[in-house]
């Protein structure tokens, strides 16, 4: 028997303590590591920050749009600053989003932050979930630094029980984004457009049960199409319809698609709604439905986010807009009438955001041609299902 000397056994145990806690997670764990966040194994549940506007349109944001969708779910749940959503995909798993900013163009600070983290380790000890997995949160576009937020997540989740894993990707993969819905105002009203389109009719599902059921759309299209009030009111009797369900309808080349909605989850049910569409598109499609004025702010916010929803769902098409009557040209782009909004914003919130990044490094981020651009965190076209 050899006699070993008390110091180093007291060093050895010591050493195979931390190495053990390396390996199991502990109280307060957090830990960083070289990994795509989505090869996370399922029962790990996602987070990241967004803005409240929900446009997620760069970077990781993007990238959890299209894993998880859901933007529907997000939009109903009403989230502000600081609040945290929930949106679950049909791998029945888990995704987080802090808002920690007003609008897309401006910045997280560490104050919203901070609300934002407070919020989502409550939500996870409702929900008992011990398993987090998050990229370096705050700390791309937000201009956050790392250690300032690595340690703010330590002091806010210490004694949680809650394991906290941080990938950061040492290969960046550049997936290359289907073509995006096409979408167009126009002073035109829904039948005055070309035919073979593809018509929109979204209908309250919980107006369907009051006595002597009218809606005026269904009844300018049914001047058109004298037998389609009858053919939808006979489905409507015979099927039980809940919110989210399609029912479309051939006529003269026109197929008109009944979009059922509950005005109590409104954007998830458009969502569910637009995805059950999208099983039947083949080729490129002609969608149109009746928006009316868009002008003011409130009807553009509506607007703005049934376009959103649909975008992150059905792509390589093109959507018109119909009625915008105030409109002095035929017809106008969406997307420059939501980049001057989104300018005017950014131009109405620059004094209140906070940047971490000095002038240069802003100006030579957003020279760099949007093909050069790194993704932070993109996941890699193989392997995009986690494991």
């Amino acid at each position: 028997q050899v006699n070993v000397p008390s110091e180093v056994m007291v060093k050895e145990t010591t050493n195979m303590k931390q190495e053990t806690c390396t390996e199991k997670p502990v109280i307060g764990y957090l830990r960083e590591i070289d990994e795509n966040l989505f090869n996370l194994s399922g029962d790990v549940c996602l987070a990241h920050c967004v803005a409240e506007d929900l446009r997620m349109g760069d970077g990781i944001a993007m990238e959890f749009k299209r894993y998880f969708g859901g933007i529907g779910q997000l939009f109903d749940q009403n989230l502000t600053v600081g609040n945290v959503g929930v949106v679950f995909n049909n791998r029945n798993e888990t995704a987080f989003y802090l808002v920690t900013k007003k609008y897309s163009g401006g910045k997280s600070t560490m104050q919203s932050l901070s609300e934002a983290l407070k919020s989502l380790l409550q939500k996870m000890k409702e929900m008992k979930l011990s398993k987090l997995g998050i990229p370096k949160i705050g700390c791309g576009w937000d201009g956050l630094n790392w250690d300032e937020v690595k340690a703010l997540i330590a002091n806010i989740f210490a004694g949680s029980r809650i394991s906290i894993t941080v990938c950061v990707p040492s290969k960046i993969y550049n997936r290359i984004p289907p073509p995006q819905l096409k979408t167009f105002i126009t002073p035109k009203e829904l039948l005055e457009t070309k035919a073979m389109s593809d018509i929109l009719l979204f209908i309250d599902i919980e107006q369907l049960k009051k006595n002597n059921w009218t809606n005026d759309l269904v009844d300018k299209v049914n001047v058109k199409y004298p037998s389609f009030k009858e053919r939808l009111l006979r489905d409507i009797r015979i099927n039980q319809l809940s919110p989210g369900d399609v029912t479309s309808y051939f006529m003269n080349k026109e197929r008109i698609n009944c979009l059922f909605i509950s005005p109590t989850a409104y954007y998830s049910s458009l969502e569910k709604g637009f995805t059950n569409m999208k099983k039947y598109i083949r080729s490129y499609r002609h969608f149109v439905f009746q928006s009316g004025p868009i002008k003011s702010a409130e009807n553009f916010k509506h607007i703005s986010r049934m376009v959103s929803i649909m975008r992150s769902i059905i792509y390589s098409s093109e959507l018109w807009l119909c009625g915008d009557k105030d409109l002095t040209k035929e017809t106008e782009v969406y997307d420059t009438y939501c980049r001057n909004i989104i300018n005017e914003i950014k131009l109405a919130s620059r004094k209140a955001t906070v940047s971490n990044r000095s002038k240069a490094e802003d100006w030579k981020q957003n020279n760099i041609p949007s093909n050069n651009r790194k993704r932070k965190n993109a996941p890699p076209r193989k392997n995009f299902q986690r494991r």
